[in-house]
């Protein structure tokens, strides 16, 4: 069972029985799963918390165990954690759980590909539409088959939805024109999740912004890419992981572009670009073995997004995070030099941070975004 979307609440719980030094992301998950048992939702003598493991240098490693550590200082010390990880490394093996990570993998991708799908429809529809709320209302529609195992997840299946979903977004009713565009990067939890980035995305889409987000499955994908790197700088050992990331990405890459072929009919559709263009893009400015957090796909995500006509870029992060506060500002200078019209802002998301001045920021952002906009269209 998914736990509700967070809210101030949420916050205020997780400051209480989190180290504030965990990131942003980590405050409100552990504050979500504190609430969920102090407000009566679940048992703790009958529940179990499932979060994820990222390991490596980003903070995000540390939320498994400061969650522990809070459920125990609220009283629930008896509830077990398990890590929901494709790190099979686990460091907290728990008797009667065991995870199928084949099946894991194969299924937690197809399902992403398929909500990957139904977000590059929703927002260049979001954002014309005639009548506030339809184009969200039909994505949830579509995402719900998923949420509710509706959806069989096999290829076959997905691309037939897909082709549907395409059809069911082109009959909405819309103002076609050009709008002014930004692409939104950063940290992974507060880019995707409404609450964490104080609802960027629609706030947006009411000044008349397109939103375009990468993909999710991007993030993922970026492993096949590190893999290599790793052992091209002699950082890593070869295995057999290594072995089989170029037959894995072979197969994934089939399945991608298929169902790019599946978005082609869509009114708005971009054609997709693979993480090895991405990866390109990261090349021109900071080594690919920076690959702690998003690391080196900030850099690659700019290139794609101005490779694609998209020159206003808004990076999220929550303060002080390693892959973006530190590694994505620090090779701002160097992103300018490469591409001299970007106009790109870097916004931290904070327990205690203040939305006037977030947004008072994203005015002076959205300001220059509709200045450039309207100055090419003459």
């Amino acid at each position: 069972q998914l736990l509700p979307p967070s809210n101030r609440e949420s916050v205020e719980v997780g400051l209480k029985y989190a180290n504030n030094e965990v990131c942003y992301p980590g405050i409100i998950v552990i504050g979500d799963v504190i609430k969920a048992f102090q407000n009566g939702t679940y048992d703790p003598e009958e529940a179990v918390v499932g979060l994820w493991e990222t390991g490596g240098q980003c903070r995000a490693s540390c939320i498994f165990a400061a969650c522990k550590r809070a459920l125990v200082a609220a009283g629930y010390e008896n509830t077990p954690l398990i890590t929901v990880s494709t790190n099979t490394n686990t460091m907290n093996e728990q008797p009667g759980f065991d995870l199928d990570f084949k099946r894991y993998i194969y299924f937690g991708a197809l399902g992403t590909i398929y909500a990957d799908a139904i977000n590059a429809m929703l927002y260049p529809i979001a954002a014309r539409e005639v009548h506030p709320g339809e184009a969200m209302a039909l994505a949830q529609e579509y995402l719900t088959r998923l949420k509710t195992g509706e959806l069989k997840l096999n290829r076959e299946n997905i691309y037939a939805t897909i082709r549907q979903a395409v059809a069911a977004f082109n009959s909405l009713p819309i103002e076609d024109r050009d709008l002014p565009k930004v692409g939104i990067l950063g940290e992974i939890y507060v880019k995707y999740n409404d609450f964490g980035n104080n609802g960027v995305s629609a706030w947006l889409m009411q000044q008349g912004i397109e939103v375009v987000m990468p993909p999710l499955l991007e993030f993922f994908s970026s492993w096949f890419v590190s893999v290599k790197e790793q052992v091209a700088a002699n950082l890593k050992k070869a295995d057999l992981l290594w072995l089989l990331s170029g037959p894995l990405y072979r197969y994934l890459d089939g399945f991608l572009q298929d169902v790019d072929v599946a978005l082609q009919g869509f009114r708005y559709y971009h054609p997709a670009h693979s993480i090895h263009d991405v990866a390109g893009y990261a090349r021109e400015i900071i080594s690919l073995n920076h690959q702690y957090g998003e690391a080196w796909m900030i850099a690659g995500g700019v290139g794609s997004l101005v490779h694609q006509g998209v020159e206003n870029v808004l990076c999220l992060q929550p303060f002080g995070c390693i892959a973006n506060h530190i590694v994505a500002k620090g090779v701002q200078k160097r992103m300018k030099e490469r591409y001299p019209e970007l106009n790109i802002l870097f916004l931290d998301t904070d327990a205690g941070g203040s939305e006037v001045n977030f947004f008072n920021r994203m005015h002076f952002f959205v300001n220059h975004a509709k200045a450039s906009f309207f100055e090419e269209s003459r």
